[in-house]
């Protein structure tokens, strides 16, 4: 869940709000073969190395549940053919060292900024494949769990397009949230690879918004948020069908970011964290100001983690339980004032994940950290100091093992890296 400092760059998007275009609404991507909008996957062996305010605060736009209608809803394209194209774009085997990892995937260049895990132990990455440079694809890359590429699934259909965000459902279907020629798209594919179906954001919703922000529930049930036009935040929560259950206005800024099996949806704010129930009517809110916001989640139980810096340039992450009382606040650094994070992740057992990187005497350096139901840091892993690497995203499986995703700059060109770590 890459959230590298998206809380800021989200307020400067509401206050330049006039200069957003309108997003106009578009079908599902068309196939290969069509010309437009065109997509491929290919697969490889080997991996390259080894207390509740009671309010709802939200209004109805769209009270309507068949809002997601014949024409402007689930759809499915065929961008899930496959071709056979085994990486050879990325220049050849490309290494990573990270301290303690069970393995380290180089991959294409460009960016993983969201990772997510489903019950085989399969890693998704979620991002951007760059060409010489520049923007360029969607990428979804499935490794298995040694790290080897079992494929990648490709939106190419303009030079800036991005998956921003995903995750994985209890029965290991993919969702995720895509941008492609400025049209905001929620996918959904099974666990082979093969598209469920396709919503056009736009066209569902109706209304003028920049959605950013994706959480992905175990039954397959979504919420996307994003900024809008006018300002405020609109929040639309789909299930595993693709159909609209609801959409709402808020007059804040939410960063949704988790949702857990009971509906209930974390979200980051300017001050502090809310939670919203299955509805979207606010459970409750906490006043917790950080000076950057890395991200939120929350766990089967309704703990809420919120992590970031601090004015004073220390890591927090901050658990609190599901009325919303804040259970600890674990602040530390793993270099200096200068560290930065930019996800969090907590799993059923109540184990925290937090990746980011220090800005020490070398190039910038990817962390992943670990966080016990006490609130003690147990672990650190920093990736290999030479090399300029930066940790976007992390996941945290039920088990307590930590993976981690970003970017890694080798021979001047930036590519998407994920690491296993016990």
């Amino acid at each position: 869940m890459f959230a590298s400092p998206r809380l800021a760059s989200a307020i400067a998007l509401v206050l330049l709000h006039s200069v957003l275009l309108p997003l106009t609404a578009c079908g599902p991507a068309k196939s290969m073969t069509e010309g437009d909008d065109a997509s491929a996957s290919d697969s490889e062996g080997d991996p390259s190395s080894s207390s509740d305010s009671g309010s709802d605060t939200g209004t109805d736009s769209d009270t309507d549940a068949t809002a997601s209608s014949s024409d402007s809803g689930p759809g499915t394209d065929s961008d899930s053919d496959y071709d056979s194209d085994s990486d050879s774009d990325s220049g050849g085997p490309l290494e990573l060292a990270c301290d303690g990892a069970k393995w380290v995937r180089v991959h294409r260049p460009g960016e993983f900024y969201d990772l997510a895990v489903d019950s085989a132990g399969h890693v998704y990455g979620f991002g951007m494949l760059s060409h010489e440079g520049l923007s360029g694809d969607a990428i979804l890359a499935n490794l298995d769990p040694a790290g080897a590429l079992v494929r990648n699934v490709l939106y190419a259909t303009s030079s800036h397009d991005e998956a921003l965000h995903g995750g994985v459902a209890a029965d290991d279907h993919v969702y995720s949230l895509t941008h492609e020629k400025s049209q905001p798209r929620l996918r959904r594919h099974d666990p082979e690879g093969a598209l469920v179906w396709v919503v056009d954001l736009d066209a569902v919703t109706g209304i003028t918004f920049d959605p950013r922000d994706l959480a992905v529930a175990p039954d397959g049930s979504t919420a996307v948020g994003g900024l809008m036009e006018g300002g405020g935040t609109l929040v639309a929560k789909f299930d595993a069908g693709g159909q609209v259950l609801w959409i709402k206005e808020y007059a804040d800024f939410l960063e949704v970011q988790g949702m857990n099996d009971a509906g209930v949806i974390a979200a980051a704010t300017a001050d502090g964290v809310t939670a919203l129930g299955a509805d979207g009517a606010v459970l409750w809110e906490a006043v917790h100001p950080l000076f950057n916001v890395g991200d939120v989640d929350v766990n089967a139980g309704g703990e809420v983690v919120l992590a970031g810096d601090n004015e004073e340039g220390t890591l927090s992450i901050a658990r609190f339980d599901g009325a919303g009382a804040l259970v600890h606040d674990t602040l530390f650094n793993v270099y200096d004032g200068f560290d930065k994070i930019n996800d969090v992740a907590i799993n059923d057992a109540g184990e925290i994940a937090a990746s980011g990187y220090i800005q020490g005497p070398d190039p910038l350096t990817a962390f992943v950290a670990k966080v016990d139901r006490e609130g003690e840091v147990v672990v650190t892993r920093l990736c290999e100091p030479s090399l300029d690497s930066r940790g976007y995203t992390v996941a945290i499986d039920e088990v307590g093992g930590l993976y981690l995703g970003g970017a890694v700059q080798i021979d001047y060109t930036y590519y998407s890296f994920a690491a296993a770590f016990e």
